[in-house]
C-alpha cells in the first residue's frame, strides 16, 4: 500500500507531503505539495503567517504534533492560540487543528485558510482552472466552469457554503490532490503558476473567551479520479451522519 511521507518546516505552520510514486530520486519528479495549517492567524483587520510553530515528531515521516510557540505578547495581540495533529493513513493525511480564543471578547476568526499548494508539483499547475474542482451543488464543477472562464487575476476563485466541503486538483499524470473539512465556510484557489494552491477555510463558530473548537480534515493524494475523491469524502464525512 502506498504511504505518503510528511515532513515539517522548522518554525512554520507548514509540512511537505511526498507521494513515493511521484519521486524517482530525491528532488526529482513532481516534487512535494506544501500544506499550510493554518496560513494565517487573524484578529479584526489584522492577519499574519503564524510563524513560531513548534513540531513534535511522533512517528518519523508519518505522524506529527504541533503548537504555536509564539511569544505571549504576540498571542495576546491576536487573541489566539492553536495546536494540531497530522497522521498519514496510506495515501491520505488526516489532520485536526484546535483554535483557542484567549482574548477578552467573543471571536470566530483567529485562524484562517488551510492552504494546500501544488508548489513544485508542476503536474498540478492549472492556470485556467480547468482541472481544479469544487462541489457547489450536486456534482464536481471546474473552477473555470463556475466562473464562466472569467477570472482575469487567476486567483481566489471558489465558493462559500458548498454542498460538500471539498476542493480537488487533477494532474496531467492522473493523480488527485484534494482537501476536505468537517466544518468549512468556503473553498478557494489561486491559479498562478506559484503557488497554484487550493484552500479550505475552517468554520469555528463564535467562541467565548477561553473557549476552543476543533476542525478535522483530510488530504487525499493518490492516482485516481474525481469519482474516487467523492467516494472517500462520503466515507470520511457523510457515512457516519
Amino acid at each position: 500500500m502506498t504511504e505518503l511521507h510528511i515532513s515539517p518546516v522548522a518554525g512554520r505552520a507548514q509540512v511537505n507531503i511526498t507521494h513515493p510514486d511521484t519521486i524517482c530520486e530525491p528532488d526529482v519528479g513532481m516534487g512535494s505539495p506544501i500544506f499550510r495549517v493554518p496560513e494565517f492567524v487573524r484578529h479584526g483587520s489584522k492577519r499574519r503567517p503564524p510563524g513560531y510553530t513548534a513540531w513534535e515528531t511522533v512517528r518519523e515521516n508519518t505522524e506529527l504534533r504541533f503548537h504555536w510557540d509564539a511569544p505571549i505578547e504576540l498571542k495576546r495581540e491576536y487573541a489566539t492560540d492553536f495546536s494540531g495533529h497530522l497522521v498519514v493513513e496510506g495515501d491520505e493525511v488526516a489532520f485536526e487543528v484546535t483554535y483557542t480564543n484567549i482574548g477578552a471578547e467573543p471571536a470566530s476568526d483567529g485562524l484562517s485558510l488551510f492552504c494546500l499548494q501544488a508548489g513544485t508539483s508542476c503536474e498540478f499547475h492549472d492556470f485556467d482552472g480547468c482541472n481544479t474542482f469544487i462541489w457547489p451543488d450536486d456534482r464536481f464543477v471546474s473552477i473555470n466552469e463556475s466562473v464562466n472562464g472569467e477570472f482575469p487575476d487567476h486567483r481566489m476563485a471558489g465558493a462559500k457554503d458548498c454542498a460538500r466541503s471539498v476542493m480537488a486538483k487533477r494532474s496531467t499524470a492522473g493523480f488527485m490532490l484534494a482537501i476536505a473539512l468537517d466544518r468549512c465556510s468556503s473553498v478557494t484557489g489561486n491559479f498562478n503558476m506559484w503557488p497554484s494552491c487550493i484552500h479550505a477555510n475552517p468554520e469555528w463558530g463564535m467562541l467565548e473567551p477561553g473557549e476552543e473548537a476543533t476542525v478535522r480534515g483530510k488530504i487525499y493524494f493518490f492516482a485516481g479520479t474525481l469519482e474516487d475523491v467523492t467516494e472517500r469524502y462520503v466515507r470520511d464525512f457523510e457515512s457516519a451522519r
